[in-house]
């Protein structure tokens, strides 16, 4: 089992989630969780994928199950690209045009050391 990392950033009801690492079947509840835990609040849920070496098919179906819980809620829903290897498989499943891709917030640099 790899590497698996997800760094909550909040402010004022807006989630980013930073995901690092290999987002696979063994991780993918880390994230279902911590999106069920900020799904009670009156929120805004973005996945910045720039981090991931690896994501599986239930990585994106965790994603996609991400999307689902924002539009039953009326939530805003984004997702920062991740790597061309990640991009791909959004690709694959005909998904890279369908779903709210942005650019990343500038206030939020994964690459920074933590405070």
């Amino acid at each position: 089992m790899g590497f698996f990392g997800i760094q909550d950033f909040s402010e004022g009801g807006r989630h980013t989630f930073v995901l690092s690492g290999e987002l696979d079947i063994a991780q993918a509840w880390n994230l279902a969780t911590a999106l069920q835990r900020v799904s009670a609040e009156d929120t805004a849920i973005t996945l910045d994928l720039r981090l991931l070496t690896f994501m599986g098919s239930t990585g994106l179906r965790i994603v996609l199950l991400a999307k689902a819980l924002c539009d039953q809620r009326g939530y805003e829903f984004r997702i920062v690209p991740g790597p061309a290897h990640i991009q791909r498989i959004f690709e694959i499943a005909g998904l890279g045009d369908r779903l709210p891709f942005t650019a990343p917030p500038k206030e939020i640099n994964p690459l920074a050391p933590a405070e």
